[in-house]
């Protein structure tokens, strides 16, 4: 990508699976492509209910998003953190991915579900289906079994009855600040945990996005100005088509 980033417009936790949720997440794609490429977009996971990136499990939605990704990476910076409701993405739809934290110069992004060291029933869910042979299976087995195994997933992750994951880690949350200080990165931003909440310890910020699915709440960094802001996606998509045209 030639053309130098000055906006990162991000959405976290969209859970999608149909409806005006699916719609408005749509509409707001729409006009982000209308955008200058100087705009990119982060997606910082759990933008489906569940997707599991392979060909038999796919449905009209994730291909219909898989489509404007292809579209818009041709000329801006797509990228995208992998959420525990996301399964084997693969790289090559975006600028750049990843299924733990992304770099770019001092900025980090990650969706957040690894943060917490005391939420070992997850941490060991997690080693257990995000492998190459839980991938194989799954690639096997469909379309047979497939739709079968991908809504045990859904369920799974949407009933799993864990006080960690409604529990916001500020000392965790702290560790990894501290952490990042160590190696030069001065601003993060994670989904997740559905909570808007803003810490900042010597001089390192972090920013943690509410759940776009509740709220439609998305969120911009301006790296010129140094500034971060939140609110109602159309309101922050229209204060950045008007700076573009003037």
């Amino acid at each position: 990508m030639e053309t130098k980033t000055q906006t990162y417009f991000m959405i976290a936790d969209a859970h999608i699976t149909g409806g005006e949720v699916e719609q408005e997440f749509f509409r707001m794609l729409e006009r982000l492509s209308a955008l200058p490429p100087s705009v990119a977009v982060v997606f910082l996971g759990d933008i489906f209910e569940l997707w599991i990136a392979l060909g038999k499990y796919e449905a009209g939605l994730h291909r219909r998003f898989i489509q404007w990704c292809e579209t818009e990476k041709q000329k801006r910076q797509i990228i995208f953190t992998e959420g525990n409701h996301e399964f084997f993405l693969p790289g090559k739809l975006f600028t750049r991915s990843g299924r733990g934290d992304i770099r770019i110069g001092d900025l980090l992004f990650t969706h957040g579900d690894r943060i917490n060291p005391k939420d070992i029933p997850y941490l060991f869910f997690r080693m257990g289906v995000r492998n190459f042979f839980t991938k194989s299976v799954l690639y096997l087995t469909g379309p047979a079994f497939g739709p079968k195994v991908a809504d045990n997933i859904r369920l799974s992750l949407k009933t799993r009855k864990n006080i960690y994951k409604k529990a916001f880690p500020e000392k965790a949350i702290r560790k990894l600040m501290q952490n990042a200080q160590k190696k030069g990165i001065k601003r993060i931003f994670l989904g997740h945990f559905h909570d808007c909440r803003d810490f900042e310890i010597g001089g390192i910020r972090l920013h943690a996005l509410p759940a776009f699915q509740n709220t439609g709440i998305a969120a911009i960094y301006d790296t010129e100005q140094d500034v971060f802001q939140a609110g109602a996606w159309h309101e922050i998509l229209s204060a950045l088509e008007q700076k573009h045209k003037q």
